[in-house]
């Protein structure tokens, strides 16, 4: 079964689809009481008035929310405008507006645009160390990088050790012995300052 549809203003209420009689006993057996008991005062009514037309006036202090708490399950409350005009809905609404700023909230925003663009500045320097540190240590990685290419690709490397040196003038060649183990290590050839080193000694 359809409910009965009740239908208020937030200062009257009415039902459309039934006749007045009809809803004097709704008000009667149902609503008053239920108003009675939700405010816990015995003297509180839904008044009866002819003008501007037929309906019961919702006692002072009232809401809408106060309204469904009270006509409960059993009967359907619409928010509507009855016979007007001029009629605020119930409830608040939000609603983007264009506000002309005060001179006090033109101070307020300028003074956090100067601290945004301060904050901002000292990032940036920020960036730039952390970028230039950054650089620096993948520059390094580059040349890592190509050293141990070279080495990979060459099979050997450049080594310093001790050595002890060998001057063979009959083969022209300089020999490096390693200082510890005798391991020969590499081999040149002779430069002319080597072979000043040679004297052909006769006795006399």
């Amino acid at each position: 079964m359809e409910k009965i549809q009740i239908v208020t203003n937030g200062k009257v209420i009415v039902a459309p689809d039934i006749t007045i009689i009809e809803f004097k006993e709704i008000i009667e057996e149902v609503l008053n009481p239920n108003l009675q008991e939700f405010t816990g005062k015995d003297e509180i009514y839904f008044t009866y008035v002819e003008e501007p037309f037929p309906c019961y006036t919702i006692p002072e202090g009232i809401t809408y929310n106060d309204l469904i708490e009270i006509i409960g399950r059993e009967y359907s409350l619409k928010y509507r405008a009855i016979n007007q005009d001029d009629f605020l809905l119930e409830g608040t609404r939000p609603k983007e507006y264009n506000h002309t700023l005060t001179i006090d909230e033109l101070k307020g925003i300028a003074d956090q645009m100067c601290e945004q663009i301060d904050q901002k500045d000292k990032l940036e320097i920020e960036k730039k160390l952390i970028s230039k540190r950054l650089g620096d240590q993948i520059t390094e990685l580059d040349s890592n990088i190509h050293d141990l290419s070279v080495k990979h690709r060459m099979g050997f490397e450049t080594r310093e050790s001790n050595c002890k040196v060998r001057l063979n003038f009959k083969d022209g060649m300089k020999y490096y012995y390693d200082a510890e183990s005798d391991e020969l290590i590499t081999s040149e050839e002779l430069t002319s300052d080597d072979f000043q080193l040679r004297i052909d000694y006769q006795p006399l």
